[in-house]
């Protein structure tokens, strides 16, 4: 049995494929030697991963050129592409013969994958460059993008703050927040559900002052801890980005009081946001904004309130296919000279990565507080999922 080759393969690789085929077909006197392999450069459309065309060639064996092994009757045989290492650019000789990454066989109609291409989809798969539709951590400001409907984001994050300050408890120290996690639900085409919380905070503390909360503390009170407060949101989109006008969306929020009083962490307070999200890209740059009203309830006086206006500026820009810069202003500034104790102006700037590997999209970032209240410096890091969930 010859092959005849239109290019010419590294040493020894059309005899090794040419054995592994006349394995596959019947022996005895019916049997028909193969045609030409050829080789062509793998084409993107047909797989529907990303495979750099530099790294792979394809093999091609053309069909009906021997009979079928099943109750000895003519039938067709195809063997589709498989993908094997290139020698493009490489001196002839210099890659040797190596076994192909993707390969199978289609007997009448019926696919089977061996091992090899069930590897190189798995890790073709986790090394997909995410291209998640609202691209949140690290930054605190909402982009008015929607995730596709049915699908499910998850973040996980850590959190670290240095002069964290809670006046209502009189306490100043370093906060650290364990499993800062948010849930996003796409409902629809124009709808998202998010809850965001922290599992646990934990508070070493530098400075207590007098207030009119006081906080049950550990044993030698250096330090306490608490649930985070949990805030459920419904992300709206109401007009769409399209050419040069900017997409503008309306997030009400409502923050429940988990997080107790006694602990010197929480309000022991509901309150109420109501933000308009703009968004719009110019060139790579994904620029968006908040700007809304917060009612905050009084934690020492029931039944009054104080309003802030709630901002937020942000941009994300790609670096690369797989890193992005990403930066805020985000805070809150309160209309009163004299506010409430607990729900005085905050504001706070941060600088991170977006990084895309192994399937997840990861986050870094610093952050420096702008108001006198604010954490005066920290770092948070964390990691994003997003999947299909379920069928709308």
């Amino acid at each position: 049995m010859q092959a005849h080759r239109t290019d010419t393969p590294a040493p020894n690789c059309a005899e090794k494929i040419r054995e592994k085929l006349e394995g596959l077909a019947p022996s005895g006197p019916r049997s028909r030697p193969m045609t030409a392999v050829t080789r062509a450069p793998l084409r993107q459309h047909r797989i529907s991963m990303k495979v750099h065309h530099d790294l792979y060639h394809v093999t091609r064996i053309n069909e009906n050129e021997f009979d079928s092994p099943f109750e000895g009757g003519e039938g067709d045989v195809s063997v589709p592409d498989w993908t094997v290492p290139s020698t493009k650019g490489q001196p002839p000789g210099s890659q040797g013969c190596r076994p192909p990454l993707l390969k199978g066989i289609l007997i009448n109609g019926r696919f089977r994958l061996e091992y090899q291409c069930i590897l190189l989809l798995f890790l073709l798969a986790i090394s997909l460059d995410l291209n998640l539709s609202a691209q949140q951590r690290p930054l605190q400001t909402q982009d008015p993008a929607i995730i596709t409907p049915g699908n499910l984001l998850l973040e996980f994050g850590f959190d670290f703050q240095q002069d964290a300050h809670f006046p209502q408890s009189g306490l100043t120290g370093d906060l650290t927040s364990i499993g800062v996690i948010g849930v996003n639900i796409g409902l629809g085409k124009i709808v998202e559900f998010q809850l965001q919380g922290t599992v646990q905070d934990f508070l070493s503390i530098n400075s207590k002052e007098p207030a009119p909360i006081e906080p049950e503390l550990n044993a030698n009170g250096t330090s306490t801890h608490d649930f985070g407060d949990l805030v459920f949101s419904t992300k709206i989109l109401i007009i769409p980005e399209k050419g040069h006008l900017f997409s503008l969306g309306f997030r009400p929020s409502v923050q429940l009081p988990n997080a107790s009083s006694a602990k010197g962490l929480g309000m022991n307070s509901t309150q109420f946001y109501g933000t308009f999200t703009l968004g719009r890209h110019v060139g790579k740059l994904n620029v968006f904004g908040n700007l809304g009203l917060g009612i905050l309830s009084n934690p020492i006086n029931a039944g009054s309130q104080n309003d802030v206006l709630i901002y937020g500026l942000a941009g994300i820009y790609p670096l690369t296919s797989k890193v992005n810069l990403a930066s805020e202003v985000f805070g809150r500034w309160s209309t009163r000279d004299s506010p409430p104790l607990g729900t005085e102006s905050r504001s706070q700037v941060r600088i991170g990565l977006q990084i895309h590997a192994l399937g997840f999209r990861w986050d870094i970032g610093g952050l420096a507080g702008l108001a006198k209240n604010s954490p005066t410096s920290g770092v948070t890091i964390g990691i994003t999922k997003e999947f299909h969930a379920f069928k709308l």
